[in-house]
């Protein structure tokens, strides 16, 4: 008997549904109308709250102030340095006595420890600025973007079966997507704590490399949002196309899954090219020590 609950709930809701719009005169059009809506209303419902969750991980502004405490305790940390620096360039210029080419290393030490210290200090209100460009391009490309290319679409009986078939494959791919912006959104946001660190490591020689990835993989993932949505415009572009009517529900997968592949990828293109280059710039270095004492 529990079997027929459901069935029945479903006819008796239908006219409900249709009641408002539905007459004698068009019961014909009207009724399959009110199904197909109906359908995709059960369907759709709780992939709106998902896609909700990634357009917000996507384009709404990331607000770095919870870390802004331990921001300070690096830069605290970090302006520590800042004495030894320039009493170290200092020196360098006081004995280079009329070496041209030391001199102008010292010089050139001192115009860029002041920079850094120029950059470090300053490093929250830029970080916040560059999330506040990417926020408004995302946006900006958002705005262009269909609503509807994210969800379903039902034109007839045939449709339904493809919708339900394919629908949990989309289910599980929007997932994976939150699952990686969620990564992105912890990094991003701590990432206003690493960006003084990464100046601070770009202009000291020994450790510009690794100074110069970490710079880098923060650029990546606070830009990576941009990139994302602008795959979202092709796809929703590409299903204005005749060569695509058809497939939409395969183009929204595979939009969704480009998607996440580029952000992994660069996930760990940061990491990995971040321990090369750091590893790079210290055998750089101990070269050019060795030349040096020859």
């Amino acid at each position: 008997m529990k079997l027929y609950i459901f069935p029945l709930f479903f006819v008796l809701l239908m006219p409900m549904v249709a009641a408002d719009s539905c007459s004698i005169t068009n019961l014909g059009d009207c009724l399959p109308e009110a199904f197909f809506n109906y359908v995709l209303d059960i369907i759709n419902t709780p992939l709106e709250i998902l896609l909700g969750l990634i357009k917000g991980l996507l384009a709404e502004a990331i607000d770095p102030s919870a870390f802004s405490e331990v921001w300070a305790i690096v830069v605290y940390i970090i302006s520590m340095f800042y004495g030894l620096l320039l009493l170290w360039s200092g020196l360098n210029f006081i004995i280079s006595g009329y070496n041209f080419e030391r001199r102008e290393n010292a010089k050139e030490w001192l115009k860029n420890i002041l920079l850094m210290v120029f950059l470090v200090q300053a490093s929250y209100l830029l970080y916040v600025m560059l999330l506040d460009v990417n926020t408004s391009l995302t946006t900006a490309i958002f705005n262009l973007i269909s609503e509807d290319f994210f969800i379903f679409t039902i034109d007839s009986f045939s449709e339904v079966a493809n919708e339900l078939m394919y629908g949990s494959v989309y289910l599980l791919v929007l997932l994976c997507t939150i699952v990686i912006l969620t990564i992105r959104f912890i990094i991003v946001s701590f990432g206003v704590a690493l960006f003084p660190i990464g100046i601070f490591m770009y202009f000291i020689q020994p450790l510009r490399g690794f100074g110069k990835a970490l710079l880098n993989f923060l650029f990546i993932n606070i830009f990576i949002s941009f990139f994302a949505s602008l795959i979202f415009l092709v796809g929703s572009v590409l299903l204005d196309t005749s060569l695509f009517a058809d497939t939409k529900m395969l183009l929204m997968i595979a939009t969704f899954l480009l998607v996440d592949v580029l952000l992994v990828y660069f996930l760990l293109y940061g990491l990995v090219m971040g321990a090369l280059k750091m590893t790079l710039s210290w055998k750089t270095f101990g070269l050019l020590k060795i030349l040096n004492r020859k």
